[in-house]
């Protein structure tokens, strides 16, 4: 299995979709901490171009919390002079995307008896040891060796 990042260096296209997204995460905690609780727990970032942060909340409410706090963000963020500057905000109201602010529920994945049966055979066949307990813990049967 291959890291993602290794996958896109070979796609320049690709690669500088990767680098906008870790550029605009990195905005983005930097304006979770200009942001008061609660507030900071329903907006996100979602872009930055041509002097407008454009930014989500995911309610009506918190739309408007946040267009009253805006001067307040404003000044924050012009603060800093390595943030590109802006001078105009944009809110709109989305869902959030899954993987924001949301726990993700835990769901064991089953293992059939055939991919157990696998594992066990492997760590029998396996002398490092971190690795034979790993497999043996993945297989379920950790104490039968």
């Amino acid at each position: 299995m291959q890291n993602i990042s290794n996958l896109f260096q070979h796609q320049s296209r690709l690669q500088a979709l990767l680098n906008q997204s870790r550029y605009l995460r990195k905005l983005d905690i930097y304006l979770q901490q200009c942001l008061p609780a609660p507030l900071n727990a329903h907006v996100w970032l979602a872009n930055v171009r041509q002097g407008t942060l454009y930014l989500h909340a995911d309610a009506p409410v918190w739309g408007s919390r946040l267009r009253m706090f805006g001067p307040q963000l404003l000044q924050c963020w012009q603060r800093d002079q390595r943030l590109p500057q802006v001078s105009t905000l944009r809110i709109k109201v989305r869902q959030p995307p899954q993987n924001l602010n949301k726990d993700i529920p835990f769901t064991p994945h089953i293992l059939s008896e055939s991919a157990a049966e696998i594992l066990h055979t492997q760590a029998e066949y396996t002398e490092y040891l971190p690795l034979r307990e790993a497999l043996l813990r993945l297989s379920g049967k950790e104490g039968e060796m």
